[in-house]
């Protein structure tokens, strides 16, 4: 896959900010898109995990995650 990309002058000075010496522009891409994954599925995670603490019947819990008395 090959995919192009044209920086505007805030997108290289993010780009420069965020690269470590000797890395590549491509470079500090793949390690932001590997971080907005690891971002996204620990978004997920903590869903999950408030949607498990709903469902153990507990009528604190239940009040707490939105249910009715």
């Amino acid at each position: 896959m090959f995919i192009r990309f044209r920086p505007d002058a805030d997108d290289e000075r993010i780009i420069r900010t965020l690269a470590h010496e000797g890395e590549s522009d491509a470079d500090v891409l793949r390690r932001a898109l590997r971080s907005l994954e690891q971002c996204s599925q620990e978004e997920q995670a903590r869903a999950d995990a408030a949607r498990v603490a709903c469902v153990g019947g507990a009528e604190k819990a239940f009040r707490r995650c939105g249910g009715a008395a």
